[in-house]
């Protein structure tokens, strides 16, 4: 049996060790935040820098061109049943599995509620859900442009590509944009520019592309032409930097599947902010029942 004296030594020895650690954290914490500071004065903070939470590649774009003004277009990778999906079960026990042993993210925590959700109204647990592996997480940092993009693309399903200034993320598994363009353009709008690239698509899955997100954001893009283009077997995806280069330059596309699983493609046309700042400040009326 202990006896008091053993005990009020042990109480005793525990509160210098006590004692200890915490000075000991407190010069380890003086240390770090000093070696923090040195970097700080030595080097500087990457220009761009961006953090993603399980963001779908037309987030991730958006943000390219929203932040930093950037012509960065994209083409969606082609979604693959089994490769693409996984079974409502598989989505709870990852989850669950996962918030055992730390705490889940937002956006993990808001997948696991809409599937226990899903399961909740009678959905089987073999029903497909799509894999958010080929989402984006996490923080990406570069002091230039490729920098950025090798750090966005490093070990996911895309890479980049560059021409004369507009860069592409596309697919590693292989483009859709590769077939060859010929056109003729003599001030034409961006919008038939753009359909006449997509019709010629040999497989014939390309749909008229979906410009903007409202009537006016639509109507005002229609107005931009491209006053001369000469394409001659030039790949798609160059047809379509060169279309939009050509039409002042503040613009940018996305290219990818129309909707769910189907094969049909599309092409989307978006203002960048330069674009966006002219025409807040110069607001137009097209419709009657805008006031």
């Amino acid at each position: 049996m202990m006896s008091h004296v053993d005990l009020a030594r042990i109480r005793h020895m525990a509160k210098n060790a006590i004692a200890a650690l915490c000075a000991l954290a407190f010069f380890c914490g003086a240390f770090l935040a000093h070696g923090q500071e040195d970097e700080g004065q030595e080097g500087a903070a990457p220009k761009y820098v961006l953090e993603f939470e399980h963001d779908i590649l037309f987030i991730v774009v958006t943000r390219l061109r929203s932040k930093y003004a950037l012509r960065v277009c994209s083409e969606n990778r082609r979604k693959n049943r089994e490769t693409d999906m996984i079974t409502l079960k598989e989505r709870i026990g990852t989850l669950t599995e996962a918030a055992e042993q730390r705490e889940l993210t937002p956006k993990e925590q808001h997948h696991l509620k809409q599937a226990l959700g899903l399961l909740e109204q009678g959905a089987g647990l073999d029903m497909g859900v799509d894999d958010a592996r080929h989402l984006f997480f996490g923080r990406f940092e570069g002091d230039t442009v490729p920098e950025l993009l090798d750090a966005l693309c490093a070990d996911g399903p895309y890479g980049w590509v560059e021409d004369n200034g507009t860069y592409v993320i596309v697919p590693r598994e292989g483009s859709r944009l590769e077939y060859p363009v010929t056109l003729s353009v003599d001030n034409m709008s961006i919008h038939d520019v753009v359909d006449a690239i997509g019709t010629q698509d040999p497989s014939a899955q390309y749909t008229p592309p979906l410009i903007g997100s409202s009537a006016e954001t639509y109507m005002r893009i229609h107005e931009l032409t491209v006053p001369r283009l000469e394409l001659v077997d030039v790949p798609a995806i160059e047809a379509l930097c060169r279309a939009v280069e050509g039409a002042g330059g503040q613009l940018a596309w996305n290219a990818g599947t129309l909707i769910g699983w189907s094969d049909s493609w599309t092409v989307t046309i978006h203002p960048l902010p330069e674009l966006w700042k002219a025409w807040e400040q110069h607001p137009r009326r097209y419709f009657e029942y805008e006031k």
